[in-house]
């Protein structure tokens, strides 16, 4: 998010709408990563209903990041 839209609670709308979309599309589940010390991130997130996860190891389209907590 700009610096300039920050604290308005767009990012939770966004966020709702992309949940929204994904759920008319047939996903039961919708999985993040999301670095740990991305805090503001991190409250947005649980700010749309998400809840921490178990975090997984790499997959081939994330194998060259490091494993981080999953949301």
């Amino acid at each position: 998010m700009a610096p300039g839209y920050r604290g308005q609670g767009l990012g939770r709308v966004l966020v709702r709408g992309l949940l929204t979309q994904a759920v008319r599309a047939g996903f039961r589940d919708v999985f993040m990563r999301v670095h740990p010390d991305n805090e503001k991130a991190l409250n947005c997130y649980r700010g749309a209903g998400f809840v921490p996860a178990d975090a997984c190891g790499p997959t081939p389209a994330n194998s060259r990041r490091t494993p981080v907590p999953s949301w």
